[in-house]
């Protein structure tokens, strides 16, 4: 089965590409990302809900069904997202993201049944640190070791997904390592630490890749007759 896949810019659209699509193709998937279109000429980031939701609804499938997702970021999602006015009423982080899926799922409901929203708790580069020794051995190269600093934030925060939108993870990132590359570094990263480590330490994450798991392997099952 065919899956489409909207992600907030270049550093996703690989990380979709090179660790999630191989992922998935077990499951009987096709995976196909797509990098959000903000205008003709520039592509990445969202700006306004009006022009994502267009570009959503021109993912459904005109023939044969086809599961369309998401893999955008909270951090910085526009204020005219849906949910966004009611979110002050939520007061955990994992919650808010839940709330906001769950409102996108209801706002996007010509893409049902085979929608299954997944925002990401607070971008992508919470995910690398799940392991902040293969984050180091990778940037510390002509910038130093930081991996002290690196595990004072995780005990600050307690895991990976709790790296919140006060200072982001690419901005920690970059404060410790200075011109961090996102693509260039990112995915080489996350390819190193593996998908098991990420869905190990990001339990959110882990919860969209189980929703994709398990509604490809329902429909990839014969038919009882």
């Amino acid at each position: 089965m065919l899956i489409k896949i909207n992600v907030e810019g270049g550093t996703e659209y690989q990380f979709v590409r090179k660790i999630i699509r191989p992922h998935l193709n077990k499951f009987g998937y096709n995976v196909v990302p797509f990098i959000n279109e903000t205008s003709p000429e520039h592509h990445g980031g969202i700006t306004r809900y009006e022009k994502f939701r267009e570009n959503m609804l021109m993912l459904k499938p005109r023939k044969e069904p086809c599961v369309i997702s998401t893999m955008i970021d909270f951090y910085q999602l526009p204020k005219d997202f849906p949910g966004m006015s009611s979110l002050s009423s939520v007061t955990a982080d994992e919650d808010k993201v839940l709330f906001l899926e769950k409102s996108l799922k209801e706002d996007l409901s010509d893409l049902e049944p085979y929608f299954i929203p997944y925002i990401q708790l607070h971008e992508f580069e919470a995910l690398l640190f799940s392991d902040i020794h293969e984050v180091d051995r990778k940037l510390k190269v002509n910038r130093g070791s930081r991996v002290i600093e690196l595990r004072t934030l995780l005990e600050r925060y307690g895991e990976p997904e709790n790296i919140n939108t006060v200072c982001a993870p690419s901005i920690h990132l970059k404060n410790l390592y200075p011109v961090y590359r996102k693509v260039a570094e990112g995915i080489p990263i996350a390819e190193r630490i593996g998908l098991d480590v990420m869905r190990e330490k990001c339990h959110h994450f882990d919860y969209w890749m189980k929703e994709l798991e398990e509604f490809g392997f329902a429909k990839n099952q014969p038919e009882i007759k």
